[in-house]
């Protein structure tokens, strides 16, 4: 799926079960005992931390549900050290705050909660150096909305302690370059902001979904007429194995349009032409938007790492060829949560300086390069990489 333009249309969780789930068994943040106003907040899935850009960060969403009898308007919040609630690793108010606060299922949505509602904050941490906390919480600030005599009360809540479990370590997805990495954690209309149902489970499988796109060592995507999908420098590239695993879903034989046009796709039908690998310990990795007739593998089969799996396509939602990949808790693409994964043997060669260039066709910049590393790196977004390898 392409992170900037492009939303799966998914199954959305009933605002009313979405509440239910925040609100049992959390503690509640009281604005006053006057107004009877409750701001409840959960952290639904812990942090894992991860390393990018030369720091460590957490990405992940806060869950906040009013129980009271009153709108009430979050005025301001901060991600704190569990242990040093005082002290506090980053925080947001006004358009910053503002630009985080989405509706269930939707974009964006204001920060004023009427009784019953619910609202996810979608937020980015950078971490100090050194050990990252064991837990984080968050101090909400709320006050009564619509009541200019109002005063805004704040309370702690929303801990949750961070995951521990290691990160996965991919080899890299396909061959050579410059491949750039195109997503954006805080867009309002990226990966992360797509709720996800699929095998009875509700989350966000794409939350750290990388699009890998081939463009020319002076930019660009394609070469002559934009429109031919086969113009593209990544379409028909082949596709590898991350890892050494066994292959639990593959699906081929959507068709693809040879011209730069597609239609929305519902549910599943989104990925595309897609395979899903298990790469143990309870995670999967899952290629989207494969060539038509190129998947050569089939369910339960099992591949060893580097070994061809199918071609980069256009399938499904999708706003050109690329190939999308994202690692989740879920054995299926539109199920389970997303969690980072880091790529090893990927040189960062140069960047984007936004993302907005990168659409625009124009030149990257040598600037930030990196050596290739074996324990594996998360690219920044908007990440130039070339990767080792010989042939398409």
């Amino acid at each position: 799926m392409d992170d900037i333009t492009v939303m799966k249309k998914a199954a959305v969780v009933p605002l009313s079960l979405f509440v239910a789930c925040i609100v049992a068994g959390l503690p509640a943040v009281a604005a006053s005992a006057a107004d009877a106003s409750t701001v409840q907040a959960k952290v639904a899935v812990p942090p894992w931390p991860f390393p990018m850009a030369g720091k460590s960060w957490l990405v992940y969403e806060l869950h906040l549900a009013n129980t009271g009898r009153s709108p009430v308007e979050v005025v301001r919040l901060d991600a704190v050290d569990a242990a040093v609630p005082g002290d506090a690793l980053a925080h947001w108010e006004g358009k910053a705050l503002a630009d985080r606060i989405a509706l269930p299922g939707a974009s964006q949505a204001s920060p004023v909660l009427p009784p019953g509602a619910a609202r996810i904050v979608y937020l980015e941490v950078p971490l100090r150096a050194g050990p990252p906390p064991r837990a984080i919480a968050h101090v909400v600030c709320f006050r009564v909305a619509n009541d200019a005599t109002a005063v805004a009360g704040c309370e702690t809540g929303g801990r949750s302690v961070l995951a521990t479990q290691p990160l996965p370590v991919l080899a890299p997805p396909v061959r050579k370059g410059p491949w750039v990495a195109v997503y954006t954690v805080a867009a309002p209309r990226g990966h992360r902001r797509v709720i996800s149902s699929g095998d009875g489970s509700t989350g966000i499988p794409q939350r750290f979904a990388i699009d890998w796109m081939l463009v020319g060592e002076k930019g660009g995507l394609y070469r002559g007429d934009e429109e031919k999908v086969a113009n593209w420098y990544g379409y028909g590239r082949d596709v590898l194995a991350v890892a050494s695993g066994t292959v639990v879903d593959a699906h081929d034989g959507m068709a693809e349009s040879p011209v730069l046009e597609n239609r929305k796709y519902p549910g599943l039908e989104a990925s595309g032409n897609f395979v899903s690998l298990s790469l143990g310990d309870g995670l999967y990795a899952h290629y989207e938007h494969l060539k038509p007739g190129s998947i050569r593998v089939r369910r339960g089969e099992h591949v060893v790492v580097g070994q061809v799996i199918g071609s980069l396509g256009y399938t499904g939602n999708s706003t050109g060829p690329h190939l999308h990949l994202h690692v989740s808790t879920g054995a299926g693409p539109m199920s389970g949560d997303g969690v980072p994964y880091l790529v090893r043997d990927a040189t960062v060669v140069g960047r984007y300086a936004s993302l907005d260039d990168f659409g625009k066709g124009l030149p990257w910049s040598h600037d930030g390069a990196e050596p290739a590393t074996t324990a594996g790196r998360r690219p920044a977004e908007g990440a130039v990489v070339e990767f080792p390898g010989a042939g398409r």
